[in-house]
């Protein structure tokens, strides 16, 4: 008796299972921005700064993206850069 129920509970799992209402849909990916380069960023105030408050605002997904990356380093190049500047103008 203790085989039958077995036997009548995984059918009715195998059942259950494959009778969803719901067809799945395979994930959407999300639409994939255009990476652009730390030189970019060097050459372009606005965006990179831009890319660095968003990137601020929402760390957890962004953070460690291509662009929040790349918009970063360009950041830090040019207070370096700054920097040299003000030591050597001093």
């Amino acid at each position: 008796m203790n085989a039958g129920y077995t036997i009548m509970a995984v059918a009715l799992a195998a059942f259950v299972t494959g009778c969803s209402s719901e067809t799945e849909k395979p994930a959407e990916a999300a639409p994939k921005a255009e990476v652009f380069d730390v030189q970019y960023y060097l050459n372009n105030d606005q965006a990179r700064r831009q890319m660095l408050v968003q990137c601020q605002d929402n760390p957890g997904a962004l953070e460690d993206t291509p662009n929040c990356v790349n918009a970063t380093e360009a950041a830090k190049q040019v207070r370096r850069q700054e920097m040299r500047d003000a030591i050597n103008k001093g």
